[in-house]
């Protein structure tokens, strides 16, 4: 990602738009993480234990897809290399189901071709692996 100043623009006015979403939410935030990398996993589930949220796993593509047509979710921490379907199948099959889910693209690929076209077709932004409390702390915790 570029680090000119309408792109941190861009991403602070972002990170604000999903703060106040947080602060609306009556209960605690619902999130989906859609990893199939064991370790990645491990790592995810070890820094969003830290925060008050509700939380569950999807391990692949077709998984993510019932979860999300099946469930409310505030957030959904989205990986694009996986089985079955890809992040970017997922995107596609979900845009009409994700009931105001802001979807965040997790990738050790921040500078991968198919970002730009993921970010268009209803990601709402990307963060890069390995996941930290750092990252998460921007989304999941008030301002």
């Amino acid at each position: 990602m570029n680090s000119n100043p309408e792109d941190i623009a861009q991403f602070e006015k972002s990170i604000s738009t999903l703060k106040g979403m947080l602060l609306k939410l009556t209960g605690r935030p619902r999130v989906l993480i859609v990893e199939d990398d064991p370790n990645d996993k491990f790592i995810f589930e070890r820094e969003i234990r830290k925060f008050q949220c509700v939380y569950e796993f999807a391990e692949d593509g077709q998984e993510a897809i019932q979860k999300i047509a099946s469930g409310s979710y505030d957030f959904v921490f989205l990986d694009m290399l996986m089985p079955k379907f890809s992040g970017s199948q997922v995107l596609q099959q979900t845009t009409n189901l994700k009931n105001g889910a802001r979807v965040i693209i997790v990738t050790g690929q921040s500078d991968a071709p198919w970002m730009p076209e993921a970010l268009r077709g209803g990601a709402d932004m990307a963060l890069g692996k390995p996941i930290s409390f750092d990252k998460l702390k921007l989304f999941l915790t008030p301002i």
